[in-house]
């Protein structure tokens, strides 16, 4: 009988799972605008990861989109506000928030034990903050 190979994703200690559920979040929508990819591979940097790091996870996610949900599905996600607000920024990247988006923000809040006021709070503040920036 083979064993089978249990893959476990570890955003609290990882950083490179941190950027697979901002990379996953970025494909939910089938749409990947240049702002996603900016946003995300800005982010990446910020970890401490290799750009050569960075794009083998962005591939990753463009090529295997319903695995790598899969696998985030099954996951831990620690309760994080400054991620959860980088889940909504990548969201809020190209300027408008597809259904799909939204299902899977709702799952990594869920995760994190935000309940559904929370967020709506949270994506307001983040928005907001959006639209100040694009007046800049």
């Amino acid at each position: 009988m083979k064993k089978k190979c249990n893959i476990k994703i570890d955003a609290e200690k990882n950083p490179c799972d941190k950027l697979l559920w901002l990379a996953a979040m970025m494909v939910t929508d089938k749409n990947i605008h240049i702002n996603e990819l900016k946003f995300i591979a800005d982010y990446g940097i910020k970890l401490g990861l290799s750009k050569t790091e960075i794009e083998q996870i962005i591939h990753m996610a463009k090529d295997q989109p319903d695995n790598l949900r899969s696998l985030l599905e099954d996951s831990a996600l620690p309760r994080n506000e400054d991620f959860m607000r980088m889940l909504i920024g990548v969201v809020y990247a190209d300027g408008k928030i597809a259904p799909e988006e939204l299902s899977f923000l709702k799952l990594a809040a869920n995760k994190m034990k935000y309940d559904e006021l929370e967020l709506k709070s949270l994506m307001a503040e983040e928005l907001k903050a959006f639209k100040n920036s694009k007046k800049e």
